[in-house]
């Protein structure tokens, strides 16, 4: 099968791009440049991306592209709206109009932190953005312009992370040895770069699937966090502070995604965090 990657050489893109490889996929990148390529583009401008797509006719789309994160941007939500929200309606268009057979489009967690169980909403507005392109997903699915799965995909940890990660922040400061703060009791759900890309590969191939899953493998707590890291790094000094944390108002599960993947989880948070200490480890002793 051929498949279009937004966001081919981001974080979780240049997994997935390797995932697919591995498993026969051609995958083409988006962005990608080169005068042999004709999908160097921008996602806001509608023409561009309507032309790659054309050029390259995906069976499968799978939609990272995105200012992908709460962290970034946040002094410019007009720019955040664009990327995140017009880019996603570019690509609907343009895959629905091409006959690719499904879209897979990168949700988050992330839409659902706040509010209550009844009516969960997100806190910022990378989460709106990604809510928005759910619903949008939602509406061309509904109407049979195009199969469209939305994966909302947890905190995604490992290594190549470049835009910051509170495990990582964690793990950087004990190995410095610097007293690091955290709330016990918060909960947080993740899921390995590794395993995330080999769901969401899964979720392209697969011949039936659901309008939504939850790319989630594990929940956690910052207490269970702490103790993993701290059984890697002697000199690792947590200091837990009650009430640091908001609840989230609703509970992830990879259960539907297990089921219909028949894909276990590859990484178990301790092999994942262990991971981190190394690499972090070695980088800083580096010359």
């Amino acid at each position: 099968m051929l498949a279009l990657v937004t966001g081919h050489d981001g974080f979780v893109g240049r997994y997935l791009m390797r995932e697919l490889r591995e498993k026969g996929w051609e995958a083409v990148g988006l962005e990608e440049a080169g005068a042999s390529n004709p999908c160097s583009v921008d996602v806001r401008d509608g023409l561009a991306v309507a032309r790659a797509m054309a050029a390259v006719r995906p069976d499968v789309v799978f939609h990272l592209a995105a200012i992908s994160g709460p962290m970034l941007l946040t002094e410019s939500p007009a720019t955040v709206t664009a990327v995140n929200c017009l880019g996603t309606i570019h690509l609907l268009e343009a895959a629905a109009w091409c006959g690719a057979r499904r879209l897979v489009f990168a949700a988050t967690t992330s839409g659902y932190d706040a509010g209550t169980a009844r009516d969960p909403r997100p806190k910022d507005v990378y989460g709106a953005t990604k809510r928005f392109g759910e619903f949008v997903a939602a509406q061309y699915r509904d109407a049979g312009k195009l199969d469209t799965v939305a994966a909302q995909i947890g905190m995604v940890y490992g290594p190549g992370r470049m835009t910051r990660c509170y495990i990582r922040v964690m793990v950087r400061g004990a190995l410095s040895g610097r007293p690091v703060t955290y709330d016990p009791a918060e909960v947080d759900f993740i899921i390995h770069v590794r395993d995330c890309a080999r769901y969401l590969a899964a979720l392209g191939a697969l011949d039936r699937a659901r309008s939504s899953y939850q790319v989630v493998t594990a929940r956690v707590t910052m207490h269970d966090l702490a103790t993993l890291i701290g059984r890697e790094v002697e000199e690792a000094r947590f200091e837990p502070r009650q009430g640091m944390a908001q609840a989230w108002p609703v509970e992830f599960s990879p259960d539907d995604l297990v089921a219909d993947t028949g894909l276990a989880p590859l990484v178990p948070v301790e092999a994942g965090v262990l991971e981190l200490v190394q690499a972090e480890r070695a980088a800083a002793t580096a010359p």
